[in-house]
């Protein structure tokens, strides 16, 4: 290895300083700081906080894996490589690194602030989420984007060989990442430096979670040998003092899951909101649990009564903490958190307060978290089955298992943890799927409005209620909080531009005239909670488009009506996740993906209630070739298909889909 850090570690006396620091300082800021990516130097290479060296198939730490079928179909081609080459650079295992980008970033892919540009609420930026400023500290050194040449205090790099030092470049923040971990001893300490790039153990557990995913052959961490040595999870329990209940995680799922919910510290409340970009407290659990597979009802007080209770006093990690709150009781609490250990949690509190952490049931605790009510045990709940059954492994890290920072396994992944309840067609939002309870707008709050055309990019459409259609002819123009009640053909046209964002609207097609409520011919549409009904299709896909948590249902059938809930005539890289779409009709699909007008690829169907349709989910041959690259996975069906539930040409991927009667898998 050329490179050794030229930057200070802290050493036995300045860390029995900083871990005293920490004990006095928990409930204050600097602990929500200290929890986050890319964060502090509390926990330094010569603090003795030891979790195991790293091997791949059992080699020497020095070894590198190679890339594991899913590793290869997950990460872009670009990162896979930076990843590689800063492992052989740096001595850094890749895996690790990869385990890093996922969590913090999606590789890249999340357009989360401070991600391509700017900084996250605490200061962190990046792929990598390292800390620029604020709350994080400066571990980057100098700007954010600086000359090469410049000499600064931190592990700033350029990896691409540009003249050019970027923490958004993701060669350059690789790089410097990897600079990071070997200042913090993640040759000989692999879990301990990884703990130190983010004070938390479920965080560590992601990440080695991803690393083995990543790794052909799998990635483990085995345990130190020297004397004295404490795991990462004591280096936590230490950090934060001796406060209620356990800080060990009992499981990969609720690592991944308090992962998810930490990556949203510093977004705001919003009564109702279920993100991506602010949450209330219901929703950001259900929004956790839900990123790792596991469906647990939307509000506060479904969440109490579905459980199981646990005992005041034996809550874990991961567990549900619930109080009474300002519009609840005792018996019918308002308010709910995720208990991260040691008398801690993490909570969308109310207006005018981020998501954070704080503690709970201490006098000292926020008002109205002094007295928690009760505890309940999502992933315990009967009906719950985590893949391999969640085991934790050597090293803090866990078998295969679901993913972290809300992001979609890979279809070649290990499994995870999924929920299995029943009967989901007859309350979708019971089992944690959208229905009118959770998406739309309230039409009868938002300001009356007649047909909108946007030509101003940027623009933005928000609290309308709609007779006629929206048209947009701008780029970077976002519907949110509207509802549009229309007998056009397209209630909502995206003619030309690109990135549209169409958010928690209510779209309702009257009078037989409507064809499709959504028609995104432009470059690129992000669609989320909507609730769709009374237009022949629900939505047209084109290239680049998602739709997530929304409500397609009850669309209009005449006599030569060729229904389809979602429909792709010619398209790639679409994004069909966690969604319910109903086609009560004897007519085409839920989802239809055919090449009637060109080629399709790249097309990922996952996590969503599908019921109906003469087969439910066709991706066939129009003409135009068979389509690629299509997965369907962990999906939940209904009975209400006429002939099938997959109608297909060439190959699809098809795991985890199970029968919405029975919860038993169900084949293609």
């Amino acid at each position: 290895m050329n490179w050794r850090p030229e930057f200070s570690h802290v050493g036995r006396a300045a860390a029995a300083v900083a871990v005293g620091v920490v004990l006095v300082m928990v409930l204050t800021l600097a602990i929500v700081g200290a929890l986050i990516g890319g964060g502090s130097v509390l926990f330094g290479a010569g603090q003795n906080c030891s979790g195991g060296t790293a091997s791949a198939n059992g080699a020497a730490p020095a070894t590198q894996p190679t890339a594991s079928a899913a590793g290869r179909a997950a990460i872009p081609a670009d990162y896979l490589h930076l990843y590689q080459q800063a492992g052989q650079k740096y001595g850094v295992p890749w895996v690790v690194l990869a385990g890093i980008g996922e969590v913090e970033s999606n590789q890249g892919r999340t357009m989360l602030p401070g991600v391509h540009s700017g900084a996250n609420a605490f200061g962190a930026a990046g792929p990598m989420q390292i800390g620029i400023g604020g709350a994080s500290g400066n571990n980057w050194g100098g700007a954010p984007v600086h000359p090469a040449s410049e000499q600064v205090a931190g592990v700033a790099t350029d990896g691409n060989g540009d003249g050019i030092a970027s923490v958004y470049e993701p060669a350059d923040a690789i790089d410097g990442a990897a600079k990071y971990l070997v200042a913090h001893g993640v040759q000989n300490d692999v879990s301990g430096a990884v703990f130190s790039y983010n004070h938390l153990l479920s965080y560590v557990q992601s990440v080695l979670h991803w690393a083995s995913v990543y790794a052909n052959g799998g990635f483990a961490v085995t345990a130190a040998s020297t004397g004295g040595a404490v795991t990462a999870a004591q280096c936590l329990a230490s950090a934060v003092g001796g406060g209620r209940g356990s800080a060990t995680v009992p499981n990969q799922a609720v690592g991944s899951a308090i992962a998810f919910a930490r990556s949203q510290i510093g977004k705001p409340y919003l009564w109702g909101g279920t993100g991506p970009d602010a949450f209330d407290c219901s929703g950001l659990m259900m929004m956790a649990y839900r990123a790792v597979g596991v469906s647990i009802p939307r509000t506060s007080e479904e969440q109490w009564t579905w459980g199981p209770r646990v005992a005041p006093g034996h809550e874990q990690p991961g567990d549900l903490v619930f109080f009474a709150g300002s519009d609840g009781t005792t018996a019918d609490p308002g308010h709910v958190a995720m208990v991260i250990g040691h008398g801690m949690m993490v909570e969308a509190y109310a207006t005018g307060f981020p998501v954070r952490i704080a503690s709970y049931g201490t006098p000292s605790s926020p008002a109205g978290d002094q007295n928690p009510v009760g505890f309940t045990r999502p992933w315990a709940h009967p009906g719950v089955v985590l893949a391999g059954g969640g085991e934790l492994q050597a090293g803090g890290s866990a078998g295969l298992a679901g993913p972290a920072s809300g992001s979609q396994p890979a279809p070649q992944g290990g499994g995870g943890p999924v929920t299995r309840h029943t009967d989901c067609v007859a309350s979708p939002h019971s089992c944690g799927f959208p229905d009118a309870t959770n998406t739309g707008a309230n039409c009868s709050s938002l300001a009356p409005s007649g047909s909108i055309t946007v030509t101003t990019d940027g623009g933005v459409v928000e609290g309308k209620n709609i007779s006629g259609s929206i048209t947009v002819q701008a780029s970077n123009v976002t519907i949110r909080n509207d509802c549009v009640t229309s007998s056009d053909t397209y209630p909502v046209h995206f003619v030309s531009g690109s990135n549209l964002t169409v958010e928690d609207t209510t779209i309702t097609g009257r009078g037989g005239g409507c064809s499709r409520a959504v028609e995104p011919a432009g470059q690129g549409a992000v669609m989320s909670r909507l609730n769709i009904s009374g237009c022949e299709d629900g939505i047209q896909m084109y290239n680049n488009d998602t739709i997530t948590d929304s409500y397609i249902h009850d669309l209009a059938f005449t006599g030569g009506s060729h229904n389809d809930g979602i429909q792709q005539n010619g398209g790639s890289s679409d994004v069909v996740r966690h969604n319910t779409i109903f086609n009560p009709h004897n007519q085409t699909s839920c989802v239809n993906f055919t090449t009637d007008f060109g080629g399709i690829s790249d097309i990922t169907i996952t996590g969503n209630l599908l019921n109906g349709g003469n087969f439910t989910v066709y991706s066939r041959s129009g003409g135009k070739g068979d389509p690629t690259g299509v997965s369907v996975t962990d999906n939940q069906f209904g009975g209400a298909d006429v002939f099938g539930l997959l109608s297909a040409d060439g190959s699809v991927t098809w795991s985890g889909n199970v029968s919405d009667a029975t919860g038993q898998a169900v084949g293609e």
